[in-house]
């Protein structure tokens, strides 16, 4: 992270509805963890399942109720201290528990942005069968273009990511919630999408620290690596994070070499610069 996401960080508690993990976000959780950050459970999504019968929901809440009534109790006394809260992956969290912890944090509430569920119920802005990005509900709370669409949510199968777009930039007009980006370009949506200024605090994870100190550990420089890569995507090969849109770059632009993640023997005989890791 940067210098003002790390000052930042210090004074957040966290809450995040993906543990850590090998995930990408489950690896900023491990990262944010080993530098000693505050982490509290909600426990399950608090989230109304859209299957969900009646006898159900009750058997949640009976189960489940006085876990969540212990974990607002902990918010409201942050809140009366003066900790902020940090919330990573909303949809994991609940999109009712997030809109219900920014109301009880009464403007001391942060949400980093992981993805564009802000304001894309898909999550990733990206339609299968077009080759650029999707900006049509942004700016619109009504969600039309994911309504005429057809739009299913991702990765949480909830329709109430229709109303949390819409809650979410109320909450952020009237003050009570505030944004943190991964880059400029995420920031300059989010700015179109809550009209309020988002800083740029980066993104590190424990992948990145572990190599980090594993290249460093008693050398006075940096252990440069035998084989170095023009460009490294970072990522799965997911088409809506773009794996495909990268190879074909890669296709276009012989004279780099890239790296991928991901294994995907074929892809190296067909274009000698390109190498994949094998699982």
């Amino acid at each position: 992270m940067s210098d003002e996401g790390q000052k930042a960080s210090e004074a957040f508690v966290v809450i995040s509805g993906v543990p850590a993990g090998n995930s990408g976000t489950g690896q900023l959780v491990a990262y944010l963890k080993s530098r000693g950050l505050r982490f509290i459970d909600p426990g399950h999504r608090l989230d109304k399942a859209d299957d969900r019968s009646i006898f159900r929901e009750l058997v949640f809440w009976l189960k489940e109720g006085p876990r969540w009534l212990l974990f607002f109790f902990r918010l409201w006394v942050l809140n009366r201290t003066g900790k902020k809260v940090l919330l990573l992956h909303p949809q994991d969290i609940g999109f009712s528990a997030t809109l219900r912890i920014i109301k009880v944090m009464r403007g001391n509430c942060w949400i980093y942005l992981l993805d564009s569920s802000f304001f894309c119920i898909r999550s990733y802005n990206y339609m299968p069968t077009e080759t650029s990005a999707c900006v049509r509900c942004l700016s619109d709370t009504t969600q039309n273009a994911a309504k005429v669409f057809g739009c299913a949510p991702f990765p949480r199968q909830t329709f109430s990511a229709l109303s949390f777009v819409r809650k979410l930039v109320q909450l952020a007009h009237a003050g009570k919630v505030r944004f943190l980006a991964q880059n400029k370009r995420q920031a300059s949506l989010a700015e179109k999408q809550f009209g309020r200024r988002v800083p740029v605090v980066g993104l590190w994870t424990a992948e990145l620290e572990r190599s980090l100190i594993a290249e460093t550990a008693g050398a006075a420089e940096p252990a440069r690596a035998e084989t170095r890569w023009d460009i490294v995507f970072h990522g799965n090969d997911i088409l809506a994070k773009g794996s495909r849109w990268a190879l074909s770059v890669a296709h276009h632009a012989p004279e780099l070499t890239f790296l991928f993640p991901f294994d995907r023997p074929s892809i190296s005989g067909q274009f000698p610069k390109i190498a994949t890791l094998s699982k």
